[in-house]
């Protein structure tokens, strides 16, 4: 990326001109090998160029910053993002969501998601926006905020996919929750991956047939992959 850089400023003293894609790779490249003083120097660079600074620019660097754990600069990026009337989309929030929950910082995660279901296309609708946060709302906050966000999800016409299945009968076997297993396996039910329920009738029995039943969603998994 250096030798690039160095490039950049030869061609550009002899006249050249570097246009904005040119330094977006230079910058994705920066974000790749965690350089992220030097990929902000190229965005600072683009400022004083008056270059249009699209989505893809500000989800990189987003995701340079968030995934070394620097949310409050990642959030400063955001929040210019939107100043700049620059357009967000799910992988956006998927960035900022995901990075919050595995700070602790679940709230925010979602009311960042909460407050915009209307503003970004189908983030509303996207499984694993909802699966992530299902999976952090039980580590912080047990299984019945869990649950809550998982029956909105389904009223929202989201389908639940096996990952989501999968976070949530993994809960289950630690809680012994005979009516929290019955709202999932009849979402599984209704809802498919071609994943049959068993049938629980007693609360003794959930551990061994939602253990059976992960094995299943592995199984299908492996198929998955080898069929790919």
């Amino acid at each position: 990326a250096a030798e690039a850089e160095a490039l950049f400023d030869h061609m550009e003293a002899d006249g050249y001109f570097v246009d904005k894609v040119m330094y977006t790779c230079l910058m994705k490249e920066y974000c790749k090998d965690n350089n992220m003083t030097m990929a902000m120097q190229l965005y600072l660079r683009m400022v004083e160029k008056s270059f249009d600074f699209d989505t893809y620019i500000f989800n990189t660097l987003i995701h340079g910053f968030m995934k070394l754990g620097m949310l409050d600069k990642g959030r400063v990026l955001f929040s210019q993002m939107v100043k700049k009337g620059v357009p967000l989309n799910v992988f956006t929030y998927h960035v900022m969501i995901g990075s919050y929950c595995k700070e602790g910082n679940v709230d925010y995660a979602l009311r960042l998601f909460e407050n915009n279901m209307g503003v970004v296309e189908d983030i509303s609708r996207n499984v694993h926006c909802y699966t992530n946060l299902i999976s952090w709302l039980y580590k912080k906050g047990g299984l019945d905020k869990a649950v809550d966000l998982l029956m909105r999800m389904l009223d929202n016409g989201v389908v639940p996919d096996h990952i989501t299945y999968f976070v949530l009968l993994k809960m289950l076997p630690k809680c012994h929750e005979l009516k929290y297993a019955m709202v999932i396996l009849q979402a599984i039910l209704d809802n498919g991956c071609g994943i049959d329920p068993p049938v629980i009738d007693d609360v003794r029995d959930i551990e061994v047939k939602v253990e059976s039943l992960l094995e299943e969603i592995a199984k299908k998994d492996m198929r998955r992959a080898s069929e790919g």
